[in-house]
């Protein structure tokens, strides 16, 4: 879920309310701390040194964090600027939320089709 709308959508209604400035933070380092957890235990199984592990964990987390952590600390560093693109971002989302959860189901019925046919293959 590192490149699912979801936790976008979260952080940039998280960055709208009054106590963003606690939120937001949070709400960032808990979808990182998810994210080492979930690339910690992948990368466990695959039988990499430690610190192929650590560098493995490092790289998901850093990517996998942009999109949820960009936007937070744009809200903390660039203030009045990027407040107004992440209200813009806001309403961009409202106004298409059709189209988007379209696109996310179509994204995620290709990857259900796609295993269901890998597992015919097997």
């Amino acid at each position: 879920m590192a490149l699912s709308p979801v936790p976008i959508v979260a952080v940039i209604l998280m960055l709208g309310t009054p106590r963003a400035r606690s939120n937001g933070p949070a709400f960032a380092l808990a979808w990182m701390v998810g994210l080492a957890v979930a690339a910690g235990a992948a990368l466990a199984q695959a039988g990499l040194s430690t610190g192929g592990d650590v560098a493995g964990v490092v790289v998901f987390v850093a990517i996998g964090s942009l999109t949820v952590a960009g936007p937070v600390l744009a809200y903390l560093f660039a203030g009045e600027r990027a407040e107004r693109v992440l209200v813009e971002i806001k309403e961009f989302m409202i106004d298409h939320n059709a189209v988007i959860m379209a696109v996310v189901c179509l994204v995620l019925a290709a990857k259900l089709i796609g295993t269901g046919l890998g597992g015919l293959t097997d």
